[in-house]
């Protein structure tokens, strides 16, 4: 039996937390990022404050970037999890969400954006 089937674990990359003021736009007109709270090759999980919820569980063209201008652009997003949070007295909402089909170069881009910005 693997260790990821011991614990239980059914992701297929492993996740990577990240440093603060990291972020995502889910397309152009989102004028709210959500900041990534970790990632890994296969999607992200992130915090936003949401006035609005996705539309559709459709992907979208999206962007990632950090605070020092390292940016990933076009990259296909669609939400599988939703969770608002309790605890807030603001619309925040916690957000898994899945990768579509990266190309060769915007895998090596997302490689060198998850090395930049994981955590130690």
């Amino acid at each position: 039996m693997s260790k990821q089937q011991e614990t239980g674990e059914r992701r297929k990359f492993k996740r990577f937390l990240v440093k603060y003021g990291t972020f995502f736009l889910e397309n152009p007109n989102c004028t709210r990022p959500g900041e990534i709270t970790d990632i890994s090759m296969g999607g992200l999980s992130c915090c936003q404050l949401n006035d609005k919820e996705w539309s559709d569980r459709d992907f979208v063209a999206g962007r990632l970037y950090n605070n020092d201008g390292f940016k990933l652009d076009n990259v296909l997003l669609r939400p599988v999890s939703d969770q608002q949070i309790a605890s807030s007295s603001l619309n925040v909402h916690r957000y898994g969400i899945e990768f579509g089909e990266l190309t060769s170069n915007q895998k090596s881009q997302l490689e060198q954006f998850i090395s930049v910005n994981a955590l130690d």
